[in-house]
């Protein structure tokens, strides 16, 4: 498996595959394939101050797919700059290999208590039906697990107009961004190239999304510790 974070480059570009930000970014190009991740950047969603949320990239993954490790999607998370620094103030100072190891940690990440963002930057072009089956077929058994929880949405309804999303579309193709941001009450975010896709408010969709990632029985091992490793850095 590539090398994810170790000796990536810091580059200043003035735009962004799919951002179409004419402004300069600081990125991390994903070993060097032009997959860019902004080290910084807005969430989706208005809050009621209507100031933008600065979110800060704690970490990239790599989804494969299949025997020959074929390489579908880069995956970064974000937070919530300002309230990761005092939800998660008691890992502060603590070193990558403490926290990548810590299930607190990662049972922490996946709480309504904050603002987070998974964004995917695709590898390869890929069908929309193709997505659409890998989403549920990951989401469908977690939103189970997550509709026996006290007072939370059984969140039938919700992954079914999430999953229209990608089903809907012909094609994912390469460098295609697709953003998920989770605010909390079960907010969900869902932007496709830049287009913003009605909101969804589901707590139990919000959490199992995330559980593909961050979760016990994530879809990529080493991708769910790749997702913190820049953490002490926001921290």
């Amino acid at each position: 498996m590539k090398s994810l974070l170790f000796l990536l480059p810091l580059v200043f570009v003035p735009s962004l595959h799919s951002l179409q930000d004419a402004k300069k970014v600081e990125v991390i190009d994903y070993n060097d394939d032009g997959y860019l991740f902004p080290v910084t950047r807005d969430a989706e969603g208005t809050p009621k101050d209507g100031k933008p949320t600065s979110t800060s990239l704690a970490g990239i993954g790599l989804r494969e797919k299949t025997i020959f490790k074929v390489d579908v999607y880069t995956y970064g998370l974000y937070l919530d700059t300002d309230a990761a620094k005092k939800t998660l103030s008691q890992w502060k100072g603590k070193k990558k290999k403490a926290l990548i190891k810590d299930k607190k940690l990662y049972e922490a990440l996946l709480k309504d208590d904050m603002i987070k963002s998974i964004r995917l930057v695709f590898c390869r072009d890929v069908d929309g039906e193709d997505v659409e089956e890998a989403f549920s077929d990951s989401l469908e058994p977690r939103i189970k697990t997550a509709a026996k929880r006290k007072d939370w949405d059984n969140g039938t309804a919700a992954l079914k107009k999430f999953r229209s999303y990608f089903g809907n579309l012909d094609e994912l193709e390469e460098y295609c961004e697709v953003v998920f941001t989770w605010r909390p009450g079960g907010e969900l975010y869902t932007s496709i190239n830049g287009k913003s896709k009605p909101m969804l408010k589901s707590k139990s969709l919000c959490w199992a999304l995330f559980d593909v990632y961050l979760g016990k029985d994530p879809i990529e091992d080493d991708g769910k510790e790749d997702l913190i490793k820049r953490l002490p850095k926001i921290l």
